[in-house]
């Protein structure tokens, strides 16, 4: 099993190799099913990883653009990343309040508890003598 993976990976990357531009690699990578897909996008992957900064920054915008089929432009990107953002912080922080109130009654039914099984220190817990 492994070993048809890796003959099919090394077929692909050799498809990959063949083509002359980034650009031909993108439309084969659109035109594949999902399974190959996610094939394709790995073996590109590996090859801008091979690229110099600039080819590569210059072929990830240009993937970016292409891949792009809903007509968003960058900055509709830019501002549903963020909305994204700002909800997971505030799914964070709902978090943290829901755990730090949770503490707060542990240790509260703690001390009534110590009260109660301590006599008297409960009093002394709140305050009084």
């Amino acid at each position: 099993m492994r070993t048809i993976k890796l003959s099919v990976t090394l077929m692909l990357l050799g498809t990959l190799a063949m083509a002359d531009t980034v650009d031909e690699q993108i439309a084969k990578i659109q035109n594949a099913t999902p399974q190959k897909r996610v094939q394709l996008m790995n073996a590109l992957k590996q090859e801008l990883f091979a690229l110099g900064e600039k080819e590569r920054v210059q072929a990830m915008h240009k993937l970016r653009a292409k891949m792009n089929t809903d007509g968003e432009n960058n900055e509709q990107l830019q501002a549903r990343s963020r909305q994204r953002v700002r909800l997971n912080q505030m799914q964070e922080t709902d978090n943290m309040t829901r755990a730090q109130n949770m503490h707060q009654h542990q240790a509260a039914g703690q001390a009534m508890q110590q009260g109660a099984l301590g006599g008297g220190s409960a009093n002394k817990f709140m305050g009084h003598k």
